[in-house]
């Protein structure tokens, strides 16, 4: 049984405008801007979500996320400045964005509907990750064959193929991408090992219908409406996630999306 369910993506940024720019055309979604000085990127799939919301620029070590992308042709993101790798089998791109972010472009042979995208997060041990998070999603977990990194795929109402997770060595203290979920049984989430880092969040969403501003979320998510508890967690291996309890929401709080099928990792 999942004890949670993908929401959105929330990046943090000294300085949000050039940094929402920059992910929002390298992943073909519009910006829209937000009060408090943050950003959505968005399109019609509400699942593609990414908040990139303001920062304290001392208490940021470092972009430790990056997200492959298949790109029907190379050219189309070149004029973003990225910088080609690999070799003529093996063909792929480096974006080297605003605050040390970076995205690696891998192209696909044919056109695709829009930019698929593997998430890569760093953990101290990311086979014991790569598990955890699979029980929480009810996801399916992969390993490679020397265990140096592992996957969770078929994660429901994700828009990412699959989470990846490499062996991080040692993590910074600030962490600056998180996923947001939700959960109906937060007793059972921290009974699985999800640890309370903190009740403060770097930006509250008030222009989120059922908050107290009006724009952002699609209509009746109720996501962030008053009162409702919110809070940043940790699990063993060291990946920071922002979880909204909503045990007695409407359904529609809890599971928005349809869920989206999974590829594995490259």
């Amino acid at each position: 049984m999942a004890f949670a369910t993908y929401h959105d993506l929330w990046l943090e940024a000294g300085d949000p405008e050039p940094m929402a720019r920059f992910w929002a055309g390298a992943l073909c979604l519009d910006a829209q801007s937000l009060s408090g000085g943050a950003y959505r990127l968005g399109s019609p799939r509400p699942e593609q979500t990414i908040y990139v919301v303001p920062a304290d620029p001392g208490t940021l070590r470092g972009f430790r996320i990056h997200a492959d992308v298949d790109l029907g042709q190379l050219a189309a993101i070149r004029w973003l400045g990225a910088e080609p790798e690999g070799d003529e089998e093996d063909p792929w791109l480096v974006l080297h964005g605003p605050e040390d972010s970076e995205l690696r472009c891998y192209p696909s042979p044919e056109p695709i509907p829009d930019r698929r995208y593997e998430m890569v997060l760093p953990a101290t041990q990311p086979i014991r990750a790569a598990r955890w998070w699979a029980r929480v999603f009810g996801a399916v977990y992969e390993s490679a064959a020397g265990g140096d990194y592992a996957w969770v795929s078929q994660v429901p109402h994700a828009p990412f193929e699959t989470l990846l997770f490499t062996d991080a060595g040692s993590l910074p203290a600030h962490r600056r991408v998180r996923m947001r979920l939700t959960t109906a049984d937060m007793p059972g989430l921290i009974r699985y090992g999800a640890a309370m880092v903190s009740g403060q969040l770097p930006w509250v969403p008030t222009g989120e219908p059922g908050g107290p501003g009006g724009s952002g979320e699609p209509s009746g998510s109720g996501l962030d409406a008053p009162g409702r508890p919110t809070y940043v967690m940790r699990c063993a291996e060291g990946v920071e996630f922002i979880v909204v309890d909503v045990s007695g929401a409407p359904e529609s709080a809890r599971s928005p999306r349809p869920a989206k099928p999974a590829l594995g990792p490259r």
